[in-house]
């Protein structure tokens, strides 16, 4: 089932989106997990995003996304997966 389908099926039986993350995470595709990475942690959710399975465009758009403090910690590792 898509991601979007679940997240309204979940919504319609007023499941709060903290859990339905928790729960769907691991059944989650490198792709959705980029996308939803900003609201999920509004939420209080980190969601472990892989890099090196994202396509190398998707990989250069997460690591602009990434805050300048933390590109510079996780530099040799982002060189690296790039």
């Amino acid at each position: 089932m898509p991601f979007t389908v679940a997240e309204g099926l979940a919504a319609k039986h007023n499941i709060p989106r903290e859990i339905f993350l928790k729960r769907i995470q691991g059944q989650m595709t490198a792709g959705e997990k980029l996308r939803l990475q900003g609201s999920s942690e509004k939420a209080g959710i980190k969601l472990e995003i892989t890099p090196e399975k994202l396509p190398l465009t998707k990989l250069a758009l997460y690591i602009l996304s990434l805050d300048l403090k933390t590109r510079r910690e996780r530099r040799e590792e982002l060189e690296q997966t790039i």
